[in-house]
């Protein structure tokens, strides 16, 4: 039998907050506070789907990592301006011999992008 996996959500930044755009200078990185990315097992240059809640935009940048403690969120600026919500997702391959019991990790943020909640744990052990 083949081996079958799912593309399913790994991880995910709930409504965090753009603290500044960096207009011109787009690299396709979004920085993001290193706290943030540790309690949502977001890796450096790991692949990372911004959705930015406030504009009805949609992107795939790298994760860039930001001094810890920041609050930082900050992308290219035609995409976000500061003050706009935005969620940041991942996405890990799971073998589907695990998909029933797979549980992402959302990370649930204030306007100031302090974790409030954190749902989920750090299993992407699992992931194929």
């Amino acid at each position: 039998m083949a081996n079958v996996s799912l593309h399913l959500l790994k991880s995910r930044i709930d409504r965090a907050t753009v603290t500044h755009g960096d207009l011109g200078h787009d690299d396709g990185t979004l920085t993001v506070s290193g706290e943030l990315l540790d309690a949502a097992d977001i890796r450096e240059h790991e692949q990372i789907h911004v959705w930015n809640v406030t504009r009805g935009l949609r992107c795939v940048a790298t994760a860039s990592r930001g001094p810890d403690q920041s609050g930082i969120v900050c992308g290219a600026s035609d995409l976000a301006q500061p003050g706009d919500v935005v969620t940041l997702s991942t996405f890990a391959e799971v073998d589907v011999s695990v998909a029933d019991a797979w549980r992402p990790v959302v990370v649930v943020v204030d306007a100031h992008n302090c974790v409030t909640e954190t749902i989920g744990h750090r299993h992407n052990a699992h992931a194929a």
